[in-house]
């Protein structure tokens, strides 16, 4: 690992009385205390160790954020280069911090899917791996180390945020082989193809422009996370803008730090329907930290 420090997997659970609804007592997932503020760094590091056990020289990414992120922290601590594209919107402190952690950084599309196509083409002309959020078996069972230690709790339920679905489909994984702890992913209204999928409707409008989740502006169904997520999940339930926005104030109030959208949609979703986890102890996923002082100014003022 290029002489990296090691760091320690286990989740850091947190008991929120204060969200409890109809029997089900909840716990907090502190993913955003993590070593980059999200979850991303466990799918990450395991896709990162494989490139460099199999001799890859760098891996190529795309990313509004927080995948970016930790692409660059483990490709460097793999000794790995590392190209990151990102649409041209993401804000100037997003792209610094991509800088810090050692990326190459390219501004490139409107969107995620057009900086998709990008790192694709890059990649290509480079001649190292794409690494696709989602799509990488290294990835989702680095994540499933969460999954396994979560349902060693004996916990009922976790409930998970959902973009391309990597997130929830490794925790799914890792408490399937562990026990029978059900596991509900979260979507946000303006990118929930996968969530009508699971439930066998028609695919939504997509409107990545319309959420403040940027962690979650992103409905590609990407293999094999797709598939997990339809065959292990318990259910998939949508929340709007509204619901969002409140739960990130609540868990400033809760636990003394607002989260960012993708980080708060899981507790939207419990709070929104409680009665679709089973009842005791349940765990909510907080899985970003990274907002911006404008945005949490926004959300703060209600």
């Amino acid at each position: 690992m290029s002489g990296a420090e090691p760091v320690d997997p286990a989740p850091r659970l947190e008991r929120a009385p204060a969200l409890d609804r109809a029997d089900r007592r909840v716990w907090l997932v502190r993913e955003d205390l993590g070593p980059l503020g999200s979850f991303q760094w466990r799918g990450a590091a395991g896709h990162c160790a494989a490139l460099a056990a199999a001799g890859a020289q760098g891996v190529v990414a795309a990313s509004t954020g927080n995948f970016a992120a930790a692409v660059a922290w483990a490709a460097q601590r793999h000794g790995l280069g590392a190209r990151v594209v990102v649409p041209e919107g993401i804000s100037a402190a997003k792209h610094a911090r991509l800088v810090l952690l050692g990326a190459d950084v390219q501004r490139a599309g409107a969107d995620l899917g057009e900086a998709v196509a990008v790192a694709r083409r890059v990649a290509e002309e480079r001649g190292w791996p794409y690494f696709e959020d989602g799509g990488s078996e290294a990835q989702l069972n680095g994540i499933a180390t969460l999954g396994e230690a979560l349902a060693e709790r004996g916990l009922a339920a976790v409930l998970a945020p959902v973009a391309c679905g990597a997130l929830a489909a490794g925790i799914a994984l890792g408490a399937a082989r562990r026990g029978d702890t059900a596991v509900v992913g979260v979507q946000v209204r303006a990118c929930s193809r996968l969530a009508a999928r699971f439930h066998g409707r028609p695919d939504p409008p997509s409107r990545p422009g319309e959420t403040i989740a940027d962690g979650l502006a992103d409905d590609r169904l990407v293999e094999p996370a797709f598939g997990l997520c339809l065959s292990l999940l318990r259910d998939v339930l949508v929340v709007d803008e509204t619901e969002l926005r409140s739960s990130m104030r609540l868990l400033d109030r809760v636990v003394g730090t607002m989260p960012e959208g993708a980080g708060a949609a899981a507790l939207a979703g419990f709070l929104g329907e409680p009665l679709s986890v089973p009842a005791g102890d349940v765990a909510v996923v907080v899985s970003g930290a990274n907002l911006s002082a404008e945005l949490r100014a926004d959300v703060a003022a209600g």
